[in-house]
């Protein structure tokens, strides 16, 4: 496949994905909103429409917390799944927003790289602009970060959830998962050798193994 017919799948992917404020990670599976994705989704977008480049950076502020945090999923009010939507019940906080639904940990912050290459792409007027609408947000961002996950005061930001790095079930985060008390209905699972009916309910795998 040479690049420039790899480079209309992409954009027919991204096309297909579209859902208007925001694009999916992948239709069928994920309706809903991510913040890595997101962010990936809008460097990918700059090259061929920047003004949605811009409209997908904007949708996940519409997720930001009033103490600063960046939720990792948006939630399509639509499809909410119960394996995401109903684990967070992000509303009980004071802190979220009112007109969205999110969750509760957040993800590295990519939104600053993608704001930063989007720029890129506009004259520089338009780039001034764009960086002044979208600094307060960052700067929110940013300080919570510091202010919540540095404990230390050391500037390394801590992952407190292996869904907040992209590398949910790899080996390191299962052991040290499986390394502190699991429920008690896990347990009875692995020691009845029944964890194969849970594996038939995750949606995930009718996709991808």
């Amino acid at each position: 496949m040479s690049d420039s017919e790899l480079a209309e799948k992409a954009a027919g992917i991204l096309r297909e994905n579209d859902r208007g404020l925001y694009t999916i990670p992948a239709h069928g599976i994920y309706p809903h909103q991510w913040l890595w994705d997101s962010c990936f989704i809008a460097i990918g977008l700059r090259h061929l429409d920047v003004e949605r480049a811009k409209m997908e950076i904007l949708s996940l502020l519409r997720g930001q917390w009033s103490n600063g945090m960046l939720p990792h999923i948006i939630f399509n009010p639509i499809k909410k799944q119960r394996m995401y939507s109903g684990v967070w019940n992000s509303w009980v906080s004071p802190l979220s927003p009112d007109d969205v639904s999110t969750s509760g940990i957040t993800q590295p912050p990519l939104i600053a790289e993608a704001v930063v290459q989007i720029g890129q792409k506009l004259g520089q007027h338009e780039r001034h602009s764009w960086y002044r609408q979208i600094w307060p947000a960052l700067v929110a961002y940013h300080q919570w970060m510091y202010a919540e996950r540095d404990p230390h005061g050391e500037g390394l930001v801590l992952l407190i959830h292996p869904w907040e790095t992209g590398l949910d079930n790899t080996p390191p985060w299962m052991s040290m998962m499986h390394a502190h008390l699991l429920p008690t209905w896990i347990r009875f699972l692995q020691k009845t050798h029944l964890e194969f009916f849970i594996g038939r309910a995750r949606r995930d795998t009718r996709y991808v193994d």
